[in-house]
């Protein structure tokens, strides 16, 4: 069998292999890693994996390894209808005030689902009858039909995922603004590769230079091989938590003295009040540090000897205060406690239960039952 290939589709294979190999490793670590617990590292390293497979499954068919090798024909690695719910799926989880999914969240994949399932039931089967089902079945309508949700599901999910961030754009607080950023870029990102999905579907029924055809869907790959680089260059700043959350400034090695470090706590208090900087889930000393332009010891030493607490004590305490203060208002007569909780910072129920007791030596349930409706201020 010949297997030589043009120079432009070799180039393609190098370039997309690298990408695909980055995105699935990258994937795999912000699945497994330390940031594993939290939902928004897991979905971003599905949306990578995702990606990544996809990538490999569009390198296959557009240099025609597909077509020299039958049994490579429809393997099940393209999700591409999962990118667009993947990526709002992870917006939302964000900015989310639980951790909850919603009753109806399953039917943003469901097509993503029977995509899967279809890929799956053909993808082992034999040479010969996937040649069948390529050439002389209803398939060809199947993959029609794809072609065309392709662009829509990634436009669509582009669109109500800006719907989503617009309406935290003005509420964002300092360290989620690089990742606002990152997200609203990421969606245009989506529109454009929908646009040129868009064109490549035009461009293979109304062209008929095949010449052109197949350059153009050369371009149409290494655009999302690019898109997919992309996304990674952002996983992997997603993974060291400091630099997509906050523009880190040069730190300072200078010791800190005690006339600094109290003019430093001061700041810090500053920034929890004005920037309520403890409402990120993720917030921990290195990306406070981070922020200061301090080491994280450093950090640390101006919290202790300023406060007598350490740092997770320190913000947990700003934390409850929050509850306490939206116990105060009401919030409790249209969302539930832990709604509350996870919007105030706090990133689990069993954190909430036991450092709410902890501080303030009752249980948030009946600090709450204190505030009656003739209470509510």
């Amino acid at each position: 069998m010949d297997i030589t290939l043009p120079i432009e589709s070799l180039l393609t294979i190098v370039v997309d292999s690298i990408g695909v190999v980055l995105a699935i490793l990258l994937g795999i670590l912000l699945i497994i890693g330390k940031n594993a617990s939290k939902r928004s590292a897991r979905l971003l390293g599905i949306l990578l994996l995702v990606c990544g497979l996809t990538l490999a499954n569009d390198m296959l068919l557009t240099t025609g390894i597909s077509n020299r090798f039958p049994s490579l024909y429809f393997i099940p690695i393209n999700f591409s209808l999962a990118i667009g719910p993947l990526f709002y799926f992870f917006v939302r989880s964000k900015f989310a005030l639980t951790s909850d999914w919603k009753k109806f969240d399953f039917l943003h994949f469901v097509l993503p689902g029977i995509q899967f399932l279809v890929y799956l039931g053909i993808g082992f089967s034999s040479p010969g009858f996937k040649s069948y089902i390529r050439e002389d079945s209803g398939f060809p309508l199947y993959l029609d039909i794809e072609s065309l949700l392709i662009p829509f599901l990634l436009m669509l999910y582009a669109l109500l995922t800006r719907n989503l961030l617009a309406k935290h754009k003005n509420v964002a607080y300092f360290w989620s603004k690089d990742l606002l950023k990152w997200m609203f870029s990421f969606s245009k990102g989506l529109l454009l590769l929908s646009l040129v999905e868009v064109l490549s579907l035009v461009v293979s029924v109304y062209s008929e230079d095949f010449g052109f055809v197949s350059t153009f869907s050369i371009f149409r790959s290494l655009f999302f091989t690019g898109f997919v680089y992309w996304v990674v260059l952002n996983g992997f700043k997603q993974h060291f938590v400091t630099y997509v959350y906050a523009s880190r400034p040069e730190l300072l090695d200078d010791a800190v003295t005690p006339l600094e470090s109290e003019y430093l706590l001061d700041e810090i208090r500053n920034l929890m009040v004005t920037e309520k900087l403890f409402l990120n889930p993720d917030l921990n000393l290195n990306l406070l540090a981070a922020y200061m332009g301090k080491t994280e010891k450093k950090t640390a030493r101006i919290i202790v000897s300023g406060t007598g607490s350490n740092f997770s004590t320190f913000i947990n305490n700003f934390r409850v205060e929050e509850f306490k203060k939206r116990i105060e208002q009401g919030d409790h007569f249209y969302m539930s406690l832990i709604s509350i909780a996870y919007s105030c910072g706090f990133d689990s129920k069993s954190n909430f239960t036991r450092i709410f007791k902890q501080i303030t030596g009752e249980a948030a349930i009946d600090y709450a039952g204190q505030y009656h409706g003739s209470d509510r201020k």
